[in-house]
């Protein structure tokens, strides 16, 4: 097996356009970018030489990103991967998370996306506790 480049990200979608801007974006942050328009060009890459980063569409004609996942941590464990789709499937979006990947909602992910890879998702918002709104009739009992 081989060993990822410590800086080599490997994007995946059918639409070069979109694979060349995203590229741009992850060109910014450091890496060396490989762009794939298909799946088997892909596969081709992951076997010969891993990446540290991969970024895949779900939808690649017949198979699609979370297949590239599964291969991309059995070639390099620790690599970074991150699934997008659109329109949202939240049965893929499973399948991904199962992967290892992170899951994103739409087409593009954001240029200037400033999460942190070890960061909450704050996306998903706690819904137990007490709301502010039911905290203040507490406080104005205790002043009495």
């Amino acid at each position: 097996m081989s060993t990822a480049a410590p800086h080599r990200a490997l994007i995946v979608d059918r639409d070069a356009r979109l694979a060349t801007t995203l590229g741009v974006t992850v060109e910014r942050a450091g890496y060396s970018v490989v762009c794939h328009s298909a799946f088997e060009q892909a596969r081709g890459d992951l076997i010969a030489r891993s990446a540290a980063l991969l970024i895949s569409n779900t939808r690649l004609a017949a198979f699609n990103g979370i297949h590239l996942a599964y291969l991309a941590k059995f070639v390099n464990p620790g690599v970074r991967i991150v699934i997008y789709a659109h329109p949202h499937d939240q049965v893929l979006a499973r399948e991904a998370q199962a992967a290892g990947a992170f899951y994103e909602r739409g087409e593009l992910i954001p240029a200037s996306d400033r999460r942190e890879s070890i960061a909450i998702d704050r996306r998903i918002v706690f819904r137990g506790g007490r709301r502010v709104t039911d905290v203040a009739p507490l406080h104005e009992r205790s002043v009495e």
